[in-house]
């Protein structure tokens, strides 16, 4: 379920203010940039990819259905929908000027320092992409069950298996 603070600025957002989108934005950003930086590894790709999702937001905000999950669900296949058409080859990015990426570089240093963190960063490199995404989502991001299936277009039971699965392997991996 969509939190009511978001739902009220979707809603403002929806009537076009900008201010609301922009609260949206700060609030969701660093969310969104974690997602694309665990998936491609790569700082700049991560931003580029994180304000097209955005771009995509403001210009479809109107579509959002409350009644079809939460924001950050839908938030969160817009990225899904932008990184799969960004390995199929779609590798261009409609960026515009006006939006400037805004993550915490505090995040960043905080997680380059983390050894715990490095070493499942690392072996996540050695799963499945399907396995990767699932454990990022539930676990970086902390999204539940239906907002991950509802994210990745596969059923809550999917999810689980894959999520029991991707543990599985990771405890392999890491020899746990």
């Amino acid at each position: 379920m969509t939190k009511p603070e978001d739902l009220h600025l979707v809603k403002q957002a929806q009537k076009g203010s900008l201010s609301a989108y922009q609260t949206l934005y700060m609030r969701h950003l660093d969310a969104i940039y974690r997602y694309f930086f665990f998936q491609t590894k790569d700082k700049f790709l991560a931003e580029d990819l994180g304000q097209e999702v955005f771009i995509k937001i403001w210009k479809s905000i109107d579509k959002y259905d409350e009644k079809k999950g939460a924001f950050t669900s839908w938030m969160y296949r817009i990225a899904h929908n932008l990184l799969v058409d960004y390995y199929r080859g779609k590798k261009t990015l409609t960026l515009k000027e006006g939006l400037e990426a805004s993550y915490s570089e505090d995040w960043l240093e905080k997680l380059d320092h983390s050894e715990k963190i490095q070493n499942v960063k690392k072996a996540l490199e050695n799963v499945s992409a399907d396995y990767k995404e699932v454990i990022i989502l539930r676990f970086f991001e902390d999204l539940s069950v239906e907002e991950v299936s509802q994210i990745i277009d596969k059923s809550e039971e999917n999810v689980r298996v894959i999520q029991h699965r991707a543990i599985r392997k990771l405890k392999e991996i890491l020899e746990i």
